[in-house]
Order: C-alpha cells, then sequence, then structure tokens
C-alpha cells in the first residue's frame, strides 16, 4: 500500500480528520437509520418500548442499522483514515499478519478460560448502585439497558438453523469487524501514538470501548474484553485476531441462546454462572498464562516473518 497523500500530516491534524470522518459517518448513519425505518413504515419510537411485541419488519430495521452503523460510522472512517494518511496499522488491515497456528488455536481456548473471570465481574458489576441522590438516573439507566435486552431477546426468539445464521451475521460478525476497526485499529493505535507507555493507552482504549456502549451495569467485564482485544492486536499487529476473539464471545451467546441456555430457558451449571473466588482466581491465572503465550507466539512470528 503506498503512502496517503496526507501522509506527512503531523498526529494532531490526523486526529482531527479522524473526527470529521467520524462526524461525517455517525451524520450518514443517523440520516440512513431514518430512512430505513420510513421505508419500513416503522415508528423509531417503538424501539423505546420494552412492553411491546417487536414485529419482523422492527426486527429487520434494527438489523439493517446495525449494518449501517458498523459500516459507516466505525468501518469507514478507519479505513480512509489509513488510505489517507497511511496509518502503522495498514499490515494489520489489508496484509493479514502470517501469524502461527498454534496462536490462533490458543484464542478459543483463552476465551474458554477467561469467562470464569468475567462472569464474575459482571456479578460484582450488576450489584453496583449508584448514591441515592442518583436514584433517578439509575432508574433510567436500568429502564435503557432493558429496552436494549427486550430488542435483542427480539432477534433472538425465533431458534430456527437460517435465523441463527442471520443473527451470527448481523449481531456477531458485523459489530465484530466495525468495533475492531473502530476502537483497536482508530482509537488505540492514536492512543499508544499519543501516549509514551502503550499499557495505559490500551487501558484507556478499553475503558473508551466499554463506556461508548452506554451500559453501565455491564461497564467492568465489558472493559475486562477490550484490555484482551487490545493486547491481542497491540502484541499481534493484526487486527483480524481481535475480530477473531469478538467474534467468537459474540457467537457463542448466540449459538448458547439458540440452544435455550437464556432466561426462562436452560441454565448454566451454577458453578459456572456464578463462580467462586477459586475458579475465579484460577481463570485469571491462566488467562494471563495463555495471553503470555500469545506474546510470545506473536514475538515469533515477527522473528520469521
Amino acid at each position: 500500500m503506498n503512502k496517503g497523500i496526507q501522509a506527512k500530516l503531523p498526529t494532531s491534524l490526523k486526529a482531527i480528520l479522524f473526527l470529521f470522518l467520524i462526524l461525517l459517518g455517525l451524520i450518514e448513519t443517523v440520516l440512513l437509520t431514518r430512512f430505513i425505518f420510513l421505508a419500513l413504515h416503522i415508528p423509531p419510537e417503538i424501539l423505546n418500548s420494552d412492553s411491546l411485541e417487536l414485529s419482523s419488519k422492527s426486527i429487520l430495521a434494527v438489523r439493517l442499522s446495525t449494518l449501517v452503523q458498523n459500516i459507516f460510522l466505525f468501518f469507514l472512517p478507519v479505513v480512509i483514515l489509513a488510505y489517507l494518511c497511511d496509518l502503522p496499522t495498514e499490515r494489520g488491515f489489508f496484509k493479514p499478519r502470517k501469524n502461527r497456528l498454534f496462536s490462533w488455536g490458543l484464542i478459543p481456548i483463552l476465551w474458554i478460560v477467561l469467562n470464569p473471570f468475567i462472569a464474575k465481574i459482571g456479578l460484582w458489576n450488576e450489584a453496583m448502585h449508584l448514591p441515592k441522590g442518583f436514584y433517578q438516573l439509575e432508574e433510567a439507566i436500568k429502564a435503557s439497558e432493558n429496552q436494549i435486552d427486550h430488542i435483542v431477546e427480539a432477534m433472538l426468539k425465533d431458534k430456527s438453523l437460517g435465523s441463527l445464521c442471520v443473527n451470527l451475521f448481523f449481531i456477531a460478525l458485523i459489530p465484530a469487524i466495525g468495533e475492531e476497526f473502530f476502537f483497536r485499529g482508530g482509537i488505540q493505535k492514536f492512543l499508544v501514538k499519543i501516549i509514551p507507555n502503550p499499557h495505559i493507552a490500551i487501558l484507556l482504549g478499553a475503558i473508551l470501548f466499554s463506556a461508548l456502549h452506554f451500559q453501565f451495569y455491564g461497564f467492568l467485564p465489558r472493559m475486562v474484553l477490550g484490555l484482551v482485544l487490545g493486547y491481542l492486536f497491540y502484541w499481534s499487529e493484526s487486527i483480524w485476531t481481535g475480530i477473531f476473539f469478538h467474534f467468537l464471545n459474540n457467537g457463542v451467546q448466540i449459538l448458547l441462546s439458540n440452544l435455550g441456555f437464556e432466561k426462562g430457558g436452560r441454565e448454566f451449571p451454577d458453578w459456572l454462572d456464578h463462580p467462586g473466588i477459586v475458579l475465579t482466581l484460577a481463570s485469571l491465572i491462566l488467562s494471563i498464562i495463555i495471553l503470555t503465550g500469545l506474546n510470545r507466539s506473536y514475538k515469533k512470528s515477527e522473528q520469521h516473518a
């Protein structure tokens, strides 16, 4: 890939250009989403209620809106910026690094091992409450998250094979690609260039990743996932590594829902759904060991590149 026409721009001006592209993508997303709902004759307000049964057209509108958001708001701004400015991430975007098969095989194991720790963090997060003076804000947050859960449950209600494939595409694959390009390939890459300590940059990127999902009661587990995804991108120098882990995380949850592991359906074993401190610590320690192994594997891949 040749250097972009703005390759010599200082980082500050590249950041401004990035913000402009994000703003442009946001405007396009809002307009196209509005057009989708109008074309399908669906009032957007219907999504603000968690007591109404969503129609198939409403679910279609949500899926198409998700696609639009990930393309125009998340994916295109980063790709356009990389093309114009020749960001160092071009290797990860357009020429996936040939990491060893061993490292790809470790990623599903990492996801499995990490889950008890994520589950425990999630339980702690759910038990948190805002100060009494913020009662109304807390209720508004809960209502907003219930609406999101209502929409997701409606999308996962159909257990057919065709619906499973559609959900894997719209809920797992598309967000995995869009969010990894935006948060790791865009935001984290800027933070690493601006902040001398890459670990602080990755942490800030993980915080932004979780915060911009606007789900308070899932903030901590999503931040931990953001940290893992951030290190996978930083060490492997390939956006596709994080996309694989992200898709796996989303996809398995969709598959489990399709198999009946959801509210009112089958239940996970209590030791897995509510892990004890021993399992939680074991999960954390083993995850760190696997991440260390992945880092070494990526370094060996670089030496043999």
